[in-house]
């Protein structure tokens, strides 16, 4: 089946989403259609709901109803992985790489969402990520590392001791 594609009701469920009451609408959309088929944009559903900072009920529910880490290679610039790196919250995070999401998942630069983390400084996820195995020293295709990154950024804080 192909993807649907609600553009004003991306901007609906964006605006339900920043003022927590997506909940009503986001099950009713599932019920319709189920995940891999919704897309908004370029997103998937599941990077519609961290890229705008859903409640995380939200996400777990899309999870829970088969959102994966495939759905966003749909022409999507960002993995989900990536999306909740920027998100600065550590439990987006947390919630996808406890559902299989892989802490080394690249973006269509070569960079995984640590790099996204140290680039926006999230210290916070990007700490996260290092616990879960994430590679300090992968590079992208421009040859540079995590670890490097926070040279160039000048990011402090992040604890690369702490890589499994």
């Amino acid at each position: 089946m192909a993807a649907f594609d609600f553009p004003d009701l991306a901007k609906a469920m964006r605006d339900a989403a920043r003022e927590g009451k997506l909940g009503d609408q986001f099950r009713e959309l599932l019920n319709q259609h189920g995940t891999a088929d919704i897309a908004f944009g370029s997103l998937s559903l599941l990077g519609f709901l961290v890229g705008n900072s859903a409640p995380l009920e939200d996400c777990r529910l899309a999870l829970e109803n088969g959102a994966s880490e495939s759905d966003w290679k749909r022409d999507q610039r960002i993995p989900e992985m990536h999306l909740a790196a920027l998100n600065a919250d550590p439990l987006y995070v947390e919630l996808l790489l406890d559902h299989g999401f892989s802490v080394t998942s690249l973006d269509i630069d070569g960079n995984t969402p640590l790099h996204a983390a140290i680039q926006d400084q999230k210290i916070d996820v990007a700490n996260v990520l290092l616990v879960r195995g994430a590679d300090p020293d992968l590079k992208n295709s421009r040859g540079e590392s995590p670890r490097d990154l926070a040279t160039i950024y000048g990011v402090s804080g992040v604890e690369f001791d702490k890589a499994s």
